[in-house]
């Protein structure tokens, strides 16, 4: 990890600069005669127009490399202030890219490269020294690109050696930033003749700062060596890890927590870019990531960190992990004690809603659950499940409230991840979870209630089949008037995942219970807070899904308190309630979909007035609530068929506008500042050679709309088939090149399953004479040939098999004669038998990496 030195911001106040003060008026006509040293005072001036004279002369000196890349480096090594020695440094790496460098005359080169390290090894503060390291890092990646900077590794050698502890620190720091930078051209010929530095700079008695800089080097440089051509180097580095553990051990020992920190962010780092480095030590590193992670003594953030590493590890070498002796049964317990650190907060029990995002739960209990979830994942259930399972248990029927807590959260864990492994289990699992959602304490209720939701969730229909009988009762019992407010919720949310897996087969299972579901979720929603209103109405939705028409029965005793929950909500004013809003509306088009067109019909205006009310609200504000209320119009769509078209001629210009967004990626130097495209960006560090480290961002909630707006032209085309017909050419133009969308999944996704949608309207447009033939082949020789594109070059096997089955739709609506011969052969040919390959290749890949950890 680099620390990079961002310059000051503007209007940034710096006391004691006495020079500062020439530089704040009648500036402006002297600054083109300023020296660089001079402009650097004027930089921090609290006169606007002085700051920004003097940038202004900087990027006009910027312009001739020659003088102004060997000027930075002169202030950076004479002057005076330590501020703006830093800051002369920090200007030159922003400043060091290929078209710079290449602009840059020979001599000038020589002096920049000379001056960088003869400033680094006079510069006796050690936050500049850092940013000489970074500078000359990022100055030896640019030059990589075309050539090597032949004195670095000698001087890297040279400070390493120092009798000086700082300097040897900063050698080592220099080393592990420039294998960062520059990559496995620099760190292959350092890391072999380094080996004995290494292993003296890890060992006591050197200083503890020096040891922790060596590992972090060590961590750097593996990464690079893990071909097989550098097997035998990667072996020989594997010596170092009985210090780069002793390091850990000290640390503990020691509560050293920040040195302990380091350590392990350096280590989880290398878990993941190299696991097998690790091989010969592995039990090692499973004993120092326990004793650090049980022990209550150090900060809550290292002990995660430990966690964190153990986990890496596992998720990055399985293989090896389950080598380790009894690795489940000795980390699952430490997992356990960590989620029972629970605190009985008045906090939780204020939070009716069972709403996870105003949870404080302590941070050491969710790095505990958040964590066995993964290990759990990486083991796999058939080694997870009997050696957690006896833990568990006896975890279950402990008389402390904490304990029985933390078994019921690993059990969950479990269940969600142990799959087939646990299915023989799903008898006693129900009985222990049915027993324990009337627990005293309704944090362990609570935990149990979830534990059926998980099973209710992986192991659906047969659980819901085979245990309603004891699953529904403890859910009614919990939504009675007499249950805890929050447990309340928490069984509506149960409920939820009860019914939304439940089939057509396990409908009449579910009716014997609707007529007091319906009661008790109806209680609520006149009577409850405005949280627990939220849960039930979504519960409400699901029943009414799975009901389907079996719901009729309680049409007309829901709708109007619903549309009185949803006037009140959306009047609110208030975040909140535009979310309970948004949830009555779906609640509503879910049992709209449920009954059909005829008892809805008398309401329709009404609901359809106030879902137009709420789209506006959110094309006019906060638009959280968007996705959701163009979902239920599709669903009320699907009821009012062409009745629906008005309102859909003033909905599409929205999602339009949404399905055509384009948002860019951005790339800029990752050199500490971040110009950003708003905190709905998303960004990724990347380290490209010759370049640097760069941060890659994208505006994230951009790309979400734009998924948003193909998805409801697919959901809008299904449900209203030939009334959708007028809007088919335009929004075929918009989703037929989004198939093959390089930015977004999502986006690929819906356009991929929008088009059979598109062509079932034409063809129902065709049987009513508003469409023609012509106009279905159109569209799909323009489809299949992005299809057959996207079939290609699209990397996610489930993402290849969509959209398989979408052009199996487009032949099945377009009937026989769609492809002719050469489109046959590309099917068969150009998709399938590439298809067929790869997944040969890959398992046959995945059982050669299992061996080869073996």
């Amino acid at each position: 990890r680099i620390t990079h030195h961002p310059l000051p911001p503007q209007g940034y106040l710096t006391s004691n600069l006495r020079s500062q003060d020439s530089f704040d008026t009648g500036v402006t006509h002297h600054t083109s005669t300023m020296s660089l040293a001079e402009t650097f005072p004027a930089l921090l001036s609290q006169n606007n127009e002085a700051r920004q004279s003097a940038e202004a002369h900087l990027q006009t000196l910027s312009a001739a490399p020659s003088t102004f890349l060997p000027g930075l480096v002169e202030v950076a090594k004479t002057h005076e202030q330590q501020q703006f020695r830093q800051m002369a440094v920090v200007l030159l790496r922003r400043n060091l890219n290929q078209g710079a460098w290449g602009a840059t005359s020979a001599d000038a080169q020589n002096t920049v490269k000379s001056g960088l390290l003869e400033g680094l090894s006079a510069e006796p503060v050690a936050l500049v020294r850092s940013a000489f390291s970074d500078a000359i890092s990022k100055l030896a990646a640019v030059i990589a690109a075309g050539g090597a900077w032949n004195e670095v590794l000698p001087f890297v050698f040279k400070l390493c050696v120092s009798e000086d502890s700082a300097y040897k620190q900063t050698g080592l720091d220099l080393l592990r930033v420039l294998a960062e930078e520059v990559g496995e051209s620099l760190a292959v010929p350092a890391l072999e003749p380094m080996l004995p530095l290494l292993a003296q700079t890890l060992a006591a008695p050197t200083p503890v700062a020096v040891r922790v800089a060596s590992l972090k080097a060590v961590a750097s440089l593996v990464p690079h060596v893990q071909g097989k051509e550098h097997k035998a180097l990667l072996t020989a580095a594997q010596g170092l890890l009985p210090a780069v553990f002793q390091i850990i051990q000290d640390a503990l020992a020691a509560s050293a927590s920040e040195h302990m920190r380091s350590c392990l962010l350096a280590l989880i780092d290398l878990s993941v870019e190299c696991g097998a480095f690790f091989r010969a030590q592995v039990d090692t590193l499973v004993q120092a990531c326990l004793a650090v992670s049980s022990a209550e003594s150090m900060d809550e953030q290292v002990r995660a960190l430990a966690l964190e590493l153990l986990v890496s590890f596992t998720e990055s070498k399985p293989a090896l992990a389950r080598k380790v002796l009894n690795l489940t049964e000795r980390t699952v317990p430490v997992m356990l004690s960590m989620a029972a650190e629970v605190e009985d907060e008045d906090e939780w029990h204020k939070n009716v809603g069972d709403e996870e995002d105003k949870d404080e739960d302590a941070e050491t209990v969710e790095t505990g659950v958040e964590a066995m979830e993964r290990f759990l994942l990486a083991i796999g259930g058939n080694r997870a499940v009997p050696a957690t399972l006896p833990i568990l248990a006896a975890r279950v029927s402990s008389p402390q409230w904490q304990q029985r807590y933390a078994a019921l959260r690993g059990l969950a864990t479990l269940v969600s991840t142990a799959d087939k492994a646990l299915r023989e289990h799903i008898p006693t699992l129900v009985a222990s979870a049915v027993r324990l959602v009337a627990d005293d304490h309704p944090f362990v209720a609570w935990a149990a209630t979830s534990v059926l939701a998980a099973l209710c969730t992986c192991f659906s229909p047969d659980v819901q089949a085979d245990h309603h009988a004891e699953i529904m009762p403890a859910l009614l019992a919990l939504l009675s008037a007499n249950s805890h407010p929050r447990l309340r919720a928490r069984a509506a949310k149960c409920l939820v995942d009860f019914t939304t897996e439940c089939t057509e087969d396990e409908a009449d299972m579910l009716a014997v219970y609707a007529d007091d579901l319906v009661t008790s979720l109806t209680t609520i929603l006149v009577s409850g807070a405005p949280p627990q209103q939220q849960a039930a109405v979504v519960a409400v939705s699901a029943l009414a899904s799975a009901l389907d028409e079996r719901f009729l029965k309680y049409y007309a005793a829901l709708i109007p308190g619903l549309v009185q929950l949803l006037q009140g909500a959306a009047s609110s004013g208030t975040a909140a309630g535009r979310v309970l809003a948004g949830h009555t509306m779906e609640c509503i088009s879910c049992i709209a979909d449920a009954v059909g067109t005829e008892p809805f019909a008398a309401d329709a205006p009404r609901v359809m007035d106030l879902l137009m009310a709420l789209h506006q609200q959110q094309l006019s504000g906060d638009d959280s609530q968007m996705g959701t209320i163009l979902k239920a119009s599709a669903r009320i769509a699907k009821c009012m068929k062409g009745a629906f078209v008005p309102f859909l001629d003033l909905l599409l210009p929205s999602v339009m506008a949404y399905a055509t967004l384009d948002p860019k990626l951005n790339m800029e130097a990752a050199d500490g500042t971040e110009n950003g495209d708003g905190e709905d960006a998303e960004y990724s560090i990347v380290n490209m050679k010759g370049v640097g480290k760069m941060r890659v961002s994208i505006n994230i909630k951009e790309l979400q709309d734009k998924a948003l707006g193909c998805s409801m032209l697919a959901e809008w085309a299904e449900a209203l088939q030939e009334h959708f017909l007028p809007h088919v050419e335009a929004s075929s133009r918009i989703l037929v090149p989004c198939v093959t969308y390089k930015l977004s999944e999502d986006v690929r996704a819906a356009a991929v399953e929008a088009i059979p949608e598109l062509l079932r309207s034409i063809k129902a447009g065709i049987a009513t004479g508003a469409a023609t033939p012509q106009m279905l082949h159109g569209l799909w020789n323009a489809a299949w040939m992005e299809l057959a594109k996207a079939s290609v070059v699209e990397p996610d096997p489930d993402a290849q098999r969509s959209i398989l089955e979408s052009i199996s739709a487009c032949i099945e609506v377009c009937g026989d004669g769609c492809l002719d011969a050469a489109q046959q052969e590309q099917l068969i040919v150009g998709m399938l038998r590439p298809l067929l390959e790869d997944h040969a290749t890959g398992a046959a890949k995945e059982e050669d990496e299992d061996e080869e950890d073996e």
